[in-house]
């Protein structure tokens, strides 16, 4: 069979976005030991995976978007200030002597 491109399941899955990525899941599935569902020369996941998808021989369904992001990802800026805050307390800033001292020290510490 020659290899399928994803610009041929394009026309097959109507998006060659959703096509690549239905591809990926599949490949990942076939690279901890799922069978292949078509009997195939081919050896690498991704291709058998595109092999699959163009055979129609995978099911996929799209689920609805969510429309409101999770909080859990966007905390409030309340907690972006407050932590920036803390991290403003914690800052210690250091001196051009130290900064000497400190490049002295790592230089002596690397002859050794």
């Amino acid at each position: 069979m020659r290899n399928v491109m994803i610009e041929d399941l394009e026309e097959i899955i109507g998006n060659k976005y959703l096509a690549a990525n239905i591809a990926a899941r599949r490949a990942r599935q076939l690279s901890i030991g799922v069978r292949p569902r078509i009997k195939t020369n081919h050896i690498k996941h991704p291709t058998i995976a595109l092999e699959e998808l163009a055979a129609g021989e995978l099911e996929y369904k799209l689920l609805p978007r969510e429309t409101k992001p999770d909080k859990a990802l966007y905390p409030s800026r309340e907690v972006d200030e407050e932590i920036s805050e803390e991290f403003r307390k914690q800052m210690r800033f250091v001196t051009e002597k130290e900064e000497k001292r400190m490049d002295k020290e790592a230089l002596e510490f690397e002859d050794t």
